[in-house]
């Protein structure tokens, strides 16, 4: 039974698979013929090529064994040259920052920072310049400002949402109250701070 339905799906197919190694055996033969004549023009190229790069070649030599010494010569400047501009570069990179007065971070002194804050009267984009205070909650201070009138002492600030005691401490020393020193920490205990770091 199995052997009768090979025989019959072998015998319809058969046309097909006859059709199909036809048509494969076209694809070989233009492959090959397109494959060879492609290889005899490159061949052709290649032999004119090489026989006009002799041509070229023996024009080149007769111009170069008149000018071999001036070729000479530009060479060995060009090496001298390279060689004084990587040692000027050298001295320029050694030499010049110590005598325009640069100083190594180490030998540079610490200055306090003058950056202060007008919390009464800054906007808040100018608020954003606090270490540790955002767009949001700069614009929270400027509306609890506005709301419960002005700051007098820099713990007023712990009211906003969003600022706690390592905020605060963090802000404190940029902080500036007109009245009185409203909790500021004084010129002699400001430790050295740098705004957004």
């Amino acid at each position: 039974m199995k052997s009768g339905l090979f025989f019959r799906i072998s015998r319809v197919l058969s046309p097909w698979f006859s059709l199909a190694a036809q048509l494969v055996a076209r694809g070989v033969r233009l492959c090959h013929l397109y494959l060879s004549l492609l290889f005899r023009i490159v061949q052709s190229a290649l032999v004119k090529g090489l026989q006009f790069i002799g041509l070229l070649s023996d024009e080149i030599r007769s111009i170069r064994l008149a000018d071999w010494w001036t070729e000479y010569v530009n060479r060995q400047f060009a090496k001298i040259a390279l060689c004084l501009w990587i040692v000027l570069n050298g001295v320029l990179w050694i030499v010049l920052p110590y005598g325009l007065g640069w100083q190594p971070e180490a030998a540079c002194s610490r200055r306090a920072c003058e950056f202060l804050v007008d919390i009464n009267s800054a906007d808040w984009p100018e608020l954003t310049l606090l270490p540790r205070i955002g767009p949001i909650l700069s614009q929270r201070i400027v509306a609890d400002r506005e709301k419960h009138g002005p700051f007098t002492r820099a713990e007023d600030l712990l009211r906003i949402r969003g600022i706690g005691p390592g905020i605060l401490r963090g802000i404190q020393p940029f902080l500036k109250f007109p009245e009185n020193n409203g909790g500021n920490i004084t010129p002699e205990q400001r430790h050295v701070a740098r705004p957004n770091g």
